[in-house]
């Protein structure tokens, strides 16, 4: 249960509903410190993920069926393989455009230049 659910998520919306960190620390009998740790996305365990959820629950007033949750491995790998790649810059086109583009702007030092 607990591997797909985005605990930043749970945490934003403790602070959004301005429940501190000390109240579930009480409620759920976990160290602050454990609990800031979840806060930053470490995953809980099995033991310890129900009780934020449960309170998570309860505060919110949803059910466990609208936990905010992370999108799936898979689904993200196989969107990040259907993209199309980046084709890399051969080093003679890198060379050909850094030359072009000291070459203009001595033209354009040039102009500048023959004009005063």
């Amino acid at each position: 249960m607990n591997s797909r659910i985005d605990w930043r998520k749970i945490f934003e919306d403790f602070e959004t509903l301005e429940y501190s960190m000390a109240a579930l620390s009480a409620r759920t009998r976990l160290p602050e410190t454990t609990l800031a740790r979840f806060s930053l996305g470490v995953q809980p365990g099995p033991i310890m993920g129900p009780g934020i959820v449960a309170v998570w629950c309860h505060l919110t007033g949803k059910a466990e069926t609208f936990l905010p949750m992370l999108p799936e491995r898979k689904a993200v790998a196989r969107a990040l393989a259907a993209a199309p790649p980046a084709e890399p810059e051969s080093p003679a086109a890198k060379l050909s455009r850094d030359i072009e583009k000291v070459l203009n702007g001595w033209v354009t030092a040039t102009r500048r230049g023959s004009r005063g």
